[in-house]
């Protein structure tokens, strides 16, 4: 979203009609939709946001980090977030890209260069948080699966069906309910996701929590070649492996795959029954080690 307050408005308006009273409904509490629903909120464009889930995902068992770049914290500092992502993050510039071997192919300077953006970047779930205690209570539905549509031609108004047995009128829906959207698959049922050929191990680790050292050193990592404070990309065949710098201590990493879309599949529900706590027959901890083999050092 590039916008000021009264662009936002007038956008939106030109949508519904300038005679018509703006009422937004936002389908999805994910950052697309939080960060909408905050746009409205500054704008003052009434709005009610609506999330399948219980809680927001402001927890850190997904694992992920996230890199806000110069235009994303122009628009936090628009929302009036700016500070608070800035406090819950690190600044670092554009990131390297090397080997399998550790060879850089392009190594970025310890400090950003002028005229380059930098980046913040933070856990998904406080960048969540941040935007979830920056709107009303009262605008926000948890436990809302979203069900259907309907549309009264004569008026426009659209009404949103719940699963839970709820339904809001509104001016317009917005689908921020994510890939595989159901509002999206009601509008266009011939549109389907397809799968891009990999997946993604990931994880967020704190690096003093390491054996027997203390950050910034890493434990027992060894950082020879490498610098924590920036990220870099590492590329095999079939495989990349990835490291990113949090708020200290806090880093995040990651490993793409070349893998069928039935091994993803399978790959997924045994990071579900994961998070279900330890299992003995659960190897996916030793199966993701063995994808660090003969790579560089710290991998």
């Amino acid at each position: 979203f590039f916008f000021k307050q009264k662009t936002a408005y007038e956008m939106l308006r030109s949508l519904v009609g300038s005679e018509m009273c703006i009422r937004d409904r936002i389908i999805g509490g994910g950052i697309g939709g939080l960060t909408l629903a905050r746009s409205c909120e500054v704008a003052r464009i009434p709005y009610l946001l609506f999330e399948k889930t219980e809680k927001f995902h402001t927890d850190e068992k997904g694992g992920t980090g996230i890199g806000l770049w110069g235009p994303a914290e122009r628009v936090m500092n628009a929302m009036g977030v700016g500070n608070e992502i800035r406090s819950a993050s690190k600044r670092m510039g554009f990131a390297g890209y090397r080997t399998k071997e550790g060879v850089w192919l392009a190594k970025p300077p310890y400090i950003a260069a002028k005229g380059i953006s930098t980046c913040l970047t933070l856990l998904r779930g406080d960048l969540i948080s941040i935007l979830v205690q920056s709107i009303p209570r009262d605008r926000l539905f948890p436990s809302h699966p979203f069900n259907h549509y309907e549309v009264d031609e004569q008026t426009g108004v659209v009404k949103a069906y719940f699963q839970n047995g709820k339904a809001y009128e509104g001016s317009l829906i917005v689908a921020a309910d994510g890939i595989h959207s159901k509002v999206r698959k009601q509008l266009y049922p011939e549109i389907n996701s397809i799968y891009c050929g990999y997946s993604y191990y990931r994880a967020v680790l704190n690096l003093n929590n390491t054996p027997n050292s203390a950050y910034p050193y890493g434990g027992n990592l060894d950082w020879k070649g490498s610098n924590p404070e920036i990220a870099w990309e590492s590329w095999g065949k079939d495989q990349r492996i990835a490291y990113v710098p949090l708020k200290d201590p806090m880093v995040f990493w990651f490993v793409s795959l070349t893998m069928p879309e039935e091994e993803s599949n399978k790959e997924f529900l045994r990071v579900l029954n994961l998070q279900q706590g330890p299992q003995e027959n659960n190897t996916l901890p030793q199966d993701v080690a063995k994808l660090a083999n003969g790579w560089h050092l710290p991998i």
